[in-house]
């Protein structure tokens, strides 16, 4: 149940904590404690409450901002006099409670200012300035009006000084006044730029003959990159986002194409490479580009295929049409791209790329702005937007109860809240997924996209092997090149230990991205782990180094080190762990198993504290803490975590049999108890 009330909401963080745990573990926790102590005593004294605390972040929220404040200002006095480097960001607006979460824009806010605050300084917002203006012995100053990511409107921030220092009284506003000048003028500049542009192109279907590619053999690889939002308003980026993934549905159909999924090419929507650098890249011969125009009903859009050998059109076509054109625009160009890649349609195939998801355009309207939202939640991370796109695909149901699409976006973002929700949230979470991707299938029964997520949600919790792999099986079939349906079949062979069929998957998978077979790359890691062949991944890692890697491959690296006991390695990846994902949750958990195999018992059981305290903010897995206890030699604590995460149905618990920390456990009865329970059918295939 949610609960909403307006609030000053402050964000407190240590400067250079992460840093300090790389270098002094001792006087990082040392200072962290000093850090708690000042704020619990703090906090009540202005009569505030501690919403939660993220490692060395904390969020508070007060009744009057000008507790916030003044609460702020001792906080920096007392902790500077402590040698502790704080910032600090205070914002009034509306917090939503949720459980054990706290969302709304104004935790945000607050949020962002911290992040932008300098050390040892208070920044807050116009809405909290106004409350305390006039309030004595608060001083401030204007600083800018500034615009943050994820929040709608510029905010204006202000300093808010700590000590008795003196304000400057001749801040200079020229400067502001000239920027707005400047950006008046270049917004004024920018639309009859794109008016004349508009008023210029042709107002037909346009084609240009194919440039010559110098050679009798087309190569089949293709990326399709982020289209351009040219729409007069600027709340038409999902449309221009949804007839791109639209466009790729429908190639990931055709068999006899290479194509590029979108996760791989999102990042170059701002890219000033040439398309022979993209192609490079990408290890495609081919790039589709394109803008969109879309006003009220209406859309133009123009798209080229570009040879990237040679750095030329192979066509450029614009379309005229209103709303209920865009799926027959979406069939003629994935068609059109296939007949000039000289890719074979089956029947079958063409039939499908051809067949309209739904008569209301409203309803498809909702579904796009579902695709959106959930595609935010990749630079997010925050679970409202999972929320809003499930509303949206809702509103499209609601107007369209037959629109399988829709069904299928709805059943993959309730296993994808899955993630985030409390644990024993998750077997409800992943039943209503399983309902609406039943549903999907049920009217839909050639929507491969409703089979790859169904997989997904068995893989879940079900741990039904033989059902997983028959849906995977049937969204191959249907969309043979769908990258992550791939990925999925892939980490679901390595986890039941199938190496054999992780090899031939690979191999398949090839066809569909050359760039797999690099040493460095997830498909040849994943496999090298599932055989067990530590010393050769440790070899790669050396040859190629691991920086820049996600997350998996870096776990899969720790694994490694752990198990050829390569300890100042493993604290390498501990440390990259730590420095580069948002949530210091994997490296407590290496650090804890590292620093129990190292023998510094407390200081392992610290990082199980650690653990306990991201618990009440984030899925903290209990195999966190089986691997640390495992490492420590305290067997008892080890399977209690073991059946805790059995009975949670948590994802890594699948991969204990390659958990070095574990392994002096593998051959013990109670162990492969464990392991046999992990799956419903853990037969080996051929």
């Amino acid at each position: 149940m949610q609960k909403r009330r307006l609030a000053a909401i402050m964000f407190t963080d240590i400067v250079g904590y992460t840093t300090l745990m790389g270098s002094d573990e001792d006087r990082a926790f040392d200072t962290l404690r000093k850090n708690r102590e000042i704020h619990a005593k703090l906090i009540q004294q202005f009569n505030g409450k501690l919403i939660k605390e993220m490692g060395d972040g904390m969020l508070i929220s007060f009744d009057l901002a000008s507790d916030a404040v003044r609460c702020a200002i001792e906080i920096q006095k007392t902790s500077k006099e402590n040698n502790i480097p704080l910032k600090i960001g205070i914002h009034e607006g509306e917090m939503v409670i949720e459980g054990n979460d706290v969302l709304g824009d104004g935790v945000n806010i607050a949020s962002r200012l911290q992040e932008n605050t300098k050390e040892g300084c208070i920044n807050i917002s116009g809405s909290v300035y106004r409350d305390i203006k006039n309030k004595t012995g608060i001083k401030t100053e204007f600083i800018e009006e500034k615009s943050f990511k994820n929040v709608d409107e510029p905010i204006k921030v202000y300093q808010v000084f700590c000590q008795k220092e003196n304000v400057p009284q001749n801040r200079k506003t020229l400067k502001a006044k000239s920027k707005l000048k400047y950006y008046l003028f270049g917004s004024l500049s920018l639309v009859l730029i794109a008016f004349i542009i508009w008023q210029s192109s042709p107002k037909k279907y346009v084609s240009i003959l194919p440039v010559k590619s110098g050679s009798v053999e087309v190569d089949k690889s293709i990326a399709v990159l982020p289209f351009t939002d040219m729409s007069p308003n600027e709340d038409q980026k999902y449309f221009c986002d949804g007839v791109l993934e639209e466009i790729l549905m429908h190639l990931y159909k055709i068999g006899d194409l290479r194509v590029i999924p979108r996760t791989s090419v999102i990042d170059y929507n701002k890219s000033n490479k040439n398309s022979k650098e993209i192609g490079r890249e990408l290890g495609v011969a081919n790039i589709l580009t394109g803008s969109i125009r879309k006003d009220h009903k209406r859309f133009r859009i123009t798209v080229q295929l570009i040879d990237t050998a040679f750095d030329g059109h192979r066509w450029v076509e614009s379309y005229d049409g209103e709303d209920e054109d865009i799926f027959s625009f979406q069939s003629e160009i994935s068609q059109k791209i296939a007949s000039s890649l000289k890719a074979i349609i089956s029947q079958e195939v063409k039939q499908r790329i051809e067949t309209i998801p739904t008569d209301n355009m409203i309803a498809y309207d909702f579904y796009l702005k579902g695709n959106e939202a959930y595609w935010n939640i990749r630079a997010s991370a925050d679970k409202t937007d999972l929320y809003k796109s499930i509303a949206n695909y809702k509103k499209a149901i609601d107007l369209d109860d037959n629109f399988s699409l829709a069904y299928t976006g709805l059943g993959r973002s309730y296993w994808k809240l899955s993630d985030f929700e409390p644990l024993f949230e998750r077997k409800e979470l992943i039943k209503i997924s399983k309902e609406y991707l039943s549903k999907a299938i049920n009217l839909d029964p050639y929507n491969g996209w409703a089979f790859g997520e169904m997989a997904t949600a068995l893989n879940s919790f079900d741990w039904d092997s033989a059902a997983i792999r028959n849906n995977l099986e049937m969204a191959i079939k249907l969309m043979p090149n769908n990258r992550n349906v791939y990925i999925s079949y892939y980490h679901f062979e390595a986890k039941l230990g199938n190496c054999d069929k992780v090899r031939s998957l690979k191999e398949i998978y090839k066809k569909i991205d050359i760039k797999s077979d690099h040493p460095f790359t997830r498909w040849n890691l994943l496999l090298l782990y599932c055989e067990e062949r530590y010393q050769d991944i440790a070899r790669i890692a050396v040859e190629h180094g691991f920086e820049k890697i996600e997350f998996n491959n870096a776990l899969i690296l720790f694994n490694t080190y752990i198990a050829i006991h390569d300890y100042p390695r493993a604290k390498e990846i501990a440390i990259y762990l730590r420095d580069n994902l948002p949530t210091k949750a994997l490296f407590y958990w290496c650090n804890g198993v590292l620093k129990a195999l190292e023998g510094k018992r407390n200081l392992a059981l610290a990082m199980c504290d650690s653990l306990e305290n991201l618990s009440s903010t984030e899925n903290i897995q209990s195999i966190y803490f089986a691997s640390i206890y495992g490492a420590l030699g305290d067997k008892d604590k080890m399977y209690k975590y073991l059946n805790q995460a059995l009975e949670t149905r948590e994802n890594y618990i699948h991969f204990i049999r390659y958990n070095a920390a574990l392994s002096p456990y593998q051959d013990e009865e109670q162990f492969q108890e464990i392991i046999g329970k992990l799956w419903m059918h853990p037969q080996k295939t051929d």
